[in-house]
């Protein structure tokens, strides 16, 4: 039997969006789950918050440690290179940045960086919106945990 959960995830994976991306409309369904750390530079996903609502993004890229609140905008393609950069070895790792170091501020850590839509509607907002806390990549400030989907154009 299944759970209520897997009959809402599933309804929503048999849905179809549409998004108007660069002027064009275009078509998507929600894919299988992907992690973070398997983004990449300009491609759809979409993410889910605990109370599964569907969100649609167009991965950017990760900010730097350098500003505050993911200011400096998307420096680094992918969660690898962002690692690498400050010797991370875990994600987890990266959210201290603001408190490790004597010259940052709280808020200098990497988000994540993308073009959001908020609904079919929306036309994107560009920004870095998603940031570590607790470990988890969230959103909002009650900081929503958040997964990963891809987004399968149909």
């Amino acid at each position: 039997m299944k759970t209520f959960k897997e009959y809402v995830n599933e309804g929503f994976k048999q849905k179809v969006f549409t998004y108007t991306i660069n002027g064009m409309e275009k078509n998507f369904s929600i894919g299988k789950n992907t992690r973070a750390s398997a983004l990449k530079e300009g491609e759809p996903y979409f993410y889910m918050t605990k109370n599964n609502t569907p969100y649609f993004m167009i991965f950017t890229g990760f900010s730097d440690a350098e500003q505050k609140y993911g200011e400096s905008g998307p420096v680094f393609k992918d969660l690898k290179s962002l690692m690498k950069k400050y010797g991370a070895k875990k994600v987890e790792e990266l959210e201290d940045l603001d408190s490790s170091r004597e010259d940052a501020e709280h808020g200098m850590h990497p988000y994540m960086c993308g073009i959001f839509y908020e609904n079919e509607e929306s036309e994107g907002s560009q920004g870095c919106y998603v940031y570590l806390y607790n470990k988890k990549w969230s959103v909002g400030s009650g900081a929503e945990v958040i997964r990963f989907f891809e987004a399968e154009e149909v």
